[in-house]
């Protein structure tokens, strides 16, 4: 993986996913990155509240792809809310690529991510179909409701274009026109989802206590850590 270092970014577009997430579109630089790392974005900012001015943010686009994108729910802060007003052209400074929770080689790959954990998720997947490798993946995508899903026809297209893929969305709270999969993904489900479950490789990301329950799920399973990674989001 290339070493972090600064760099300039420059915003061309936002997009609203729902009233609580936006995606922002930077041109590309001389940074590479692995699918599933992240950067740190400095943003100063009139009225900075505690949370300062830095941010985290997994790089949710593919390497292939012609621009960089994050993605990030606009909450809580006064970091988020600035820069959900940002305008084209704008130039931030970021710091990367960083970060561990990337694709291995080896075996059938299970992700499980947890509201906003989708994020390094977007970018392993559309690289493993870019770049046609043969790695079984199953995602397992949980939301508390059906107008929190990001990114689901894409995934829906890409498990059409890659064979070695599965996609499973989940919603676990109220639900009125969903027709999928309801409810908090347990070991039961594991072992009926994913039969090579003991040979498996786990990657869990989303909320702490999301991360948290999920790993002892895929423990309870007799997963040993070395076959599970873990990203967790805290703040916003």
């Amino acid at each position: 993986m290339n070493p972090p270092q600064q760099h300039t970014l420059t915003l061309i577009k936002r997009l609203i996913r729902n009233p609580t997430t936006y995606s922002f579109f930077f041109q590309k630089t001389e940074m590479e990155y692995t699918a599933g790392q992240f950067i740190r974005i400095t943003y100063p900012h009139e009225g900075v509240d505690e949370r300062g001015i830095n941010r985290f943010f997994s790089l949710c686009s593919a390497p292939q792809e012609d621009t960089y994108m994050i993605t990030t729910r606009i909450l809580q802060s006064s970091y988020k809310f600035a820069l959900a007003t940002l305008k084209e052209g704008s130039i931030l400074n970021a710091f990367g690529p960083l970060g561990k929770f990337v694709m291995v080689n080896e075996g059938h790959h299970v992700f499980l991510s947890g509201g906003i954990g989708i994020t390094p998720f977007r970018s392993m997947v559309l690289d493993a179909t870019f770049a046609k490798k043969q790695t079984p993946i199953t995602l397992i995508a949980s939301y508390s409701h059906e107008e929190e899903m990001l990114f689901h026809e894409e995934f829906l297209h890409m498990e059409k274009e890659n064979p070695n893929f599965q996609y499973i969305p989940t919603i676990t709270g109220i639900h009125s026109t969903w027709k999928g999969k309801t409810g908090r993904v347990g070991k039961e489900d594991l072992k009926r989802i994913i039969p090579d479950y003991s040979s498996s490789l786990f990657y869990i990301s989303g909320s702490m206590s999301m991360v948290q329950g999920m790993r002892e799920e895929v423990t309870a399973l007799s997963i040993p850590e070395s076959q599970i990674k873990t990203e967790i989001f805290i703040g916003y």
